[in-house]
């Protein structure tokens, strides 16, 4: 079993500064502590998607190492945005599980950091993540968003929306700002990463 780690990192503002002063060093650091392979991409991915923005691009890249033979069955892919830094080095991001995820301070179900163990569960799901139908079908319903204007979650976070449909979870994410930062949880307390908004 083969573990990645990768980030995408093409920001255009004060983002990318973050991740290479701060982010970059740590993720490395932390990947020859954990045996993982790192992974930086700086160009978007091919997936085809009629509106493809960043938070796509981050399922579309693991269907890339999939289709590309560099991960494979029973391997370990998990992803962190390009501004988020762990704190904590010794704590694993990964689990038993065929996909993990954050659920940050705000109660929302962050695709900021997550992680896939390749099997036919987390391929399917991948697939309905990645689904151009599916995309089709739901981008333009509108519903409440964070600061009570009616929008389409999908457009605004496709990832997102694509997960909490595949789901039963509705939108509610609270995109409150706490002194500049948020906290994302895995599945304990003691596990704790911070992102700059």
């Amino acid at each position: 079993m083969k573990k990645f780690l990768f980030v995408i990192a093409n920001y255009s503002d004060w983002r990318q500064e973050f991740y290479e002063k701060y982010s970059r060093p740590k993720n490395k650091r932390y990947c020859h502590k954990h045996g993982f392979e790192y992974i930086e991409f700086s160009e978007n991915s091919n997936a085809n998607r009629s509106s493809l923005t960043r938070s796509w691009n981050k399922f579309g890249k693991v269907r890339e190492l999939i289709e590309n033979g560099t991960a494979k069955e029973g391997d370990i892919v998990t992803n962190l945005d390009a501004d988020v830094c762990v704190v904590n080095e010794d704590v694993p991001l990964i689990s038993n599980k065929s996909f993990t995820y954050a659920i940050d301070s705000c109660n929302t179900h962050c695709m900021g950091l997550y992680s896939l163990k390749i099997n036919d569960w987390s391929v399917g799901m991948l697939d309905m993540i990645l689904s151009e139908e599916r995309y089709l079908k739901f981008k333009d319903h509108k519903t409440i968003g964070s600061m009570g204007e009616m929008s389409s979650f999908w457009e605004i976070f496709g990832e997102q929306a694509s997960w909490y449909s595949l789901a039963g979870i509705q939108r509610h994410s609270c995109h409150s700002n706490h002194g500049g930062c948020s906290c994302l949880h895995l599945h304990n307390s003691s596990t704790c990463f911070y992102f700059r908004r």
